[in-house]
C-alpha cells in the first residue's frame, strides 16, 4: 500500500484547545472511513517523534556570545501502532515543521521560535546566547520539539541529548622590565608579564624563567604577574621568558624572550679599630671587619716587628704602632673592596719587682750575703747599696764593709716592651762580731812590790781598738 503522509506542518502558534478540536475531526474523519471500507476499525494516533540536536563547540568568551544551535527531527511511528491499517508515519521520516525548544545549562535561557535553515527539512536551528564568563567545560544540550497537528512532541528516551563544549580561548603572554638595563650585581630587577585574549582577562598562575632556571611563580591580577627578581648571576642572560600555566578557561602561552645584563657590584670593608693595647709576650688581639658583599675579608700586618696576623687574631711581638689591613679581593660578582688599614698602640707592659730581704748578718771582714729578686717582666733585676760605708754591691753580692745597716736598692729599668718598675729598697743589719780577752800576768806568781806585766789577748785577732786595765 503507498505511504499516506499527512498535510503541511502547522504554526507553533496553534492553541491547545484548537489542536485538540483538529486531532478529534480528524479522528472522526479516518473512522467514518473504515467503516466506509469494511467496517475495519482503527485508533487515529499522532506521528511519535525524536529530536536530536547537533553538537556545537565555541570558544571561552568573558562577554555574552551567540551560537547557533540545531536539531533535526524525524518521525519514529504512530502511538500505538496501528496494525493492520497502514503505517501513515514512516520511521526516519523527517518533520518538516518549527517550534523546537534548546536547552543548555550553558544558556541564558531556554531558546525556541525555530524556522528551518536554509530550506533544509527536518533541520531546525536559532540563535542561543551564552552567558558571560560561562566556564569552559562540556554541558548537555537538549532539543525538545514541542509537536504539531500531525506530530506528538519528542520527549523522554526520544530526546536524544547533544553537547555544547567551550573551550579554552588562546592567551598571550608578553614580558617586559621597567628596571634600567644593565643592571648591578644583587639589584632587583622588575619582571611584568602582561596576558592578553580577545575573550578577556586571563588569570591564573606564571612562571618566570632565565633559561631552563625558575626565577619564581607568582598569580596574574588583572592580566599582569610581576616578579622581582635579584639572583640574576654577573653576564648576559638572553633567554628569560614567562610561562602562563593557563586556566580552566585560557591556554597557557609563552612569551618572547628578553635579555638583561648583570654587572659586577662594588663593595666596602667596614673594619672596627680594636683601640689601645699593652703589650704581652705573645698576647693576641681579635679583629672584626665585614663586607657589603657578605664575603670573607682577609687582613694582612704592614708592621711585623710590632704585630703578625694570622686570619682574625692579632699576635703581639713587640710594643709600638701596629697596622693592620683588611682587604675583599670581590669574586664573580663583586669588585674588589678599596682597602682599609687600622693602626692602634700596643703600649708597654707594667712590671713589678719581689726583692727578699736577707735578714740581719754578722759582720765578718769582707764578708758576703747573696741577694734574691725577681720581676714580672722576667728581666734580670740590679742591685745598688744607698750605705757604701755599711756594705756595697757587686752583681747580686753584698760586700759588708762594717757593721751597721746595710740599705740595697733593687731595680728594673724595663725595655722596648715593659716600662720601669718601681724600685724596691730593703734594709738588714750586719751586727759587730763578738770578741773574748784573756789576761795574764808575768811573772806569775810574783814578790810583793815585784813588777807585774798584763798582757791582753783579744779573740778574734782581727779585732781593734783600745784596750783598757782596770
Amino acid at each position: 500500500m503507498p505511504t499516506a503522509q499527512y498535510g503541511p506542518t502547522r504554526s507553533t502558534a496553534r492553541s491547545p484547545r484548537l489542536a485538540t478540536v483538529l486531532r478529534s475531526a480528524l479522528v472522526g474523519l479516518f473512522s467514518a472511513l473504515a467503516v466506509l471500507t469494511g467496517g475495519a476499525t482503527a485508533a487515529l494516533a499522532l506521528c511519535q517523534t525524536q529530536s536530536v540536536a547537533n553538537p556545537v563547540t565555541v570558544t571561552f568568551n568573558a562577554s555574552t556570545q551567540a551560537v547557533t544551535v540545531s536539531a533535526k527531527v524525524t518521525r519514529t511511528g504512530l502511538i500505538p501502532p496501528p496494525p493492520p491499517s497502514p503505517n501513515f508515519c514512516p520511521a526516519g521520516q523527517n518533520v518538516n515543521v518549527s517550534n523546537v525548544t534548546f536547552t543548555s545549562p550553558a544558556f541564558t535561557g531556554p531558546v525556541s521560535g525555530n524556522l528551518p535553515t536554509g530550506g533544509v527539512a527536518g533541520v531546525h536551528s536559532a540563535i542561543a546566547t551564552i552567558a558571560a564568563g560561562m566556564a569552559a567545560g562540556t554541558y548537555p544540550l537538549v532539543a525538545h520539539y514541542n509537536g504539531s497537528t500531525n506530530n506528538e512532541p519528542s520527549g523522554g528516551a526520544l530526546e536524544i541529548a547533544s553537547t555544547i563544549t567551550i573551550q579554552p580561548a588562546a592567551s598571550t603572554t608578553v614580558l617586559s622590565s621597567a628596571t634600567p638595563n644593565p643592571t648591578v650585581f644583587g639589584t632587583a630587577v622588575a619582571l611584568t608579564a602582561t596576558l592578553t585574549s580577545p575573550a578577556g582577562t586571563p588569570g591564573g598562575s606564571v612562571s618566570f624563567f632565565n633559561g631552563a632556571t625558575l626565577l619564581g611563580t607568582t598569580t596574574a591580577a588583572g592580566g599582569v604577574a610581576s616578579l622581582p627578581v635579584s639572583s640574576l648571576a654577573v653576564g648576559t642572560h638572553a633567554a628569560i621568558t614567562a610561562v602562563y600555566a593557563g586556566d580552566g578557561n585560557f591556554t597557557g602561552s609563552t612569551s618572547p624572550a628578553i635579555s638583561r645584563t648583570v654587572t659586577v657590584a662594588p663593595q666596602t670593608v667596614s673594619f672596627t679599630n680594636p683601640g689601645p693595647q699593652t703589650f704581652a709576650p705573645a698576647g693576641t688581639v681579635v679583629l672584626t671587619a665585614t663586607a657589603t658583599s657578605g664575603l670573607t675579608v682577609a687582613f694582612s700586618s704592614t708592621t711585623p716587628a710590632v704585630c703578625t696576623v694570622a686570619g682574625s687574631t692579632v699576635t703581639m711581638v713587640s710594643a709600638g704602632t701596629c697596622s693592620i689591613t683588611a682587604s675583599q679581593n670581590g669574586d664573580s660578582n663583586f669588585a674588589a673592596a678599596p682597602d682599609v688599614v687600622q693602626s692602634f698602640a700596643i703600649g708597654l707592659a707594667p712590671q713589678t719587682v719581689s726583692f727578699t730581704n736577707p735578714g740581719p748578718q754578722t759582720f765578718a771582714p769582707a764578708g758576703t750575703v747573696a741577694l734574691t729578686a725577681t720581676a714580672t717582666s722576667g728581666l734580670t733585676v740590679a742591685f745598688a747599696s744607698t750605705t757604701p760605708a755599711v756594705c756595697t754591691v757587686a752583681g747580686s753580692t753584698v760586700t759588708m764593709v762594717s757593721a751597721g745597716t746595710c740599705s740595697i736598692t733593687a731595680s728594673q729599668t724595663g725595655d722596648s716592651n715593659f716600662a720601669a718598675a718601681s724600685d724596691v729598697v730593703q734594709s738588714f743589719a750586719i751586727n759587730p762580731i763578738g770578741t773574748t780577752i784573756t789576761l795574764v800576768s808575768s811573772p806569775n806568781p810574783s814578790q810583793v812590790g815585784q813588777a807585774v806585766t798584763l798582757t791582753a789577748t783579744i779573740a778574734p785577732t782581727t779585732a781593734t781598738g783600745l784596750v783598757t786595765f782596770r
